[in-house]
Formats: structure tokens, C-alpha cells, sequence
């Protein structure tokens, strides 16, 4: 029980159910190509810390902590991946991810679900992705070319063959002498 001056003092709620924050994160890979991604970190505030909380930061610890955190977190991590790997390594990226944010987090008492932390839609720049198309249009043109030389070559070996049977097979013809 806490007594209030009336007027004078007012009191505030904070939630301490599970909160959601979500952002959009950009950060530089390994390869220094700029990613943007959307990053929601599902978390809740230590009951028992709350009165230390809003006595230090106040009711907008989502602006002065979690976001500078995100950001930070998605930074640093990204950093340790190439463009290419961030897809193909994601659960990776995101366990890493949600290590570093459940452990920045906790020193403030806000405590991370867990697996309170996605990653969605990463995104590269578009020079980058206009790169990568290229690429992907290019191996393609490659593989068919190799399928036409491959089915060229069949073909002629099947004239060959065809013309070499012709002669074979082919009944001769009887002159008459006069």
C-alpha cells in the first residue's frame, strides 16, 4: 500500500504482461552490403523492478532502451555474416540475435521471452539484388546453353549413325552392260 498526495502525485501503471517491439533494423553485412530487416522482440518487464525502472527511465524505456539495443544487436551480428549467408545461415543469425538482446535486455530487468525474437524479411539494397538476378540469369543461360550443345551433339551423332545405316542398307544398283 502506498499512500498518494492528492493533486500533488499521481500514479502511473506499466504493463508487466508480454509486451511486443518491433522495428526495422538496417545494418552492414561481412561483405559491407546494407540489409534492412524486420526485427520483433516479444518480452516483459521483472515485476519487482518496476518502481526502479520508472524512478531511472521512465514509462518511454521502449524509446531510451530497447530500440538503441535492437539496433546495436543487429548491427553487430550482421557484421559477422556475408549477405548470402544471412539467408542461408538464418536460424544462425537469429539465435545470435536473440542471445545478445536476452542478455543486453536482462541488465535493464527486461526479460526476453523465450524465443521471443523474430527476424523477417530481409532485405538488400536493390544494386545488390539487380546482382544477384544476373548472376542467377546467367548460370541459367549456361546450363542451357550446355543442354543445347549436349542435344546438338546428339543429333549429329544420330545423323551419322542414320547416314551409316543408310549405306549399309542400301541395295545396289544393277547396271546393264551393252
Amino acid at each position: 500500500i502506498h499512500l498518494k498526495i492528492p493533486v500533488m502525485q499521481t500514479v502511473q501503471t506499466m504493463d508487466v504482461q508480454t509486451l511486443k517491439y518491433s522495428a526495422i533494423a538496417e545494418a552492414a553485412s561481412k561483405d559491407l552490403q546494407m540489409v534492412k530487416t524486420q526485427v520483433t522482440v516479444n518480452y516483459h518487464i521483472d515485476p519487482d523492478i518496476v518502481p526502479k525502472l520508472y524512478q531511472n527511465v521512465g514509462m518511454n524505456y521502449e524509446d531510451k532502451i530497447i530500440a538503441p539495443v535492437v539496433q546495436e544487436t543487429v548491427k553487430a551480428v550482421a557484421a559477422n555474416f556475408d549477405a548470402s549467408e544471412l539467408i542461408t545461415k538464418r536460424p544462425e543469425v537469429k539465435s545470435k540475435v536473440d542471445a545478445m538482446l536476452t542478455s543486453r535486455l536482462n541488465q535493464y530487468n527486461l526479460i526476453v521471452e523465450q524465443n521471443g525474437v523474430s527476424l523477417t524479411d530481409f532485405d538488400f539494397s536493390d544494386e545488390f539484388n539487380k546482382a544477384i538476378e544476373a548472376k542467377v540469369t546467367a548460370v541459367q543461360q549456361k546450363q542451357k546453353a550446355e543442354n543445347d550443345l549436349a542435344r546438338i551433339e546428339v543429333e549429329a551423332k544420330q545423323k551419322i549413325a542414320q547416314s551409316k545405316a543408310d549405306q549399309m542398307y542400301a541395295t545396289p544398283k544393277m547396271i546393264e552392260l551393252k
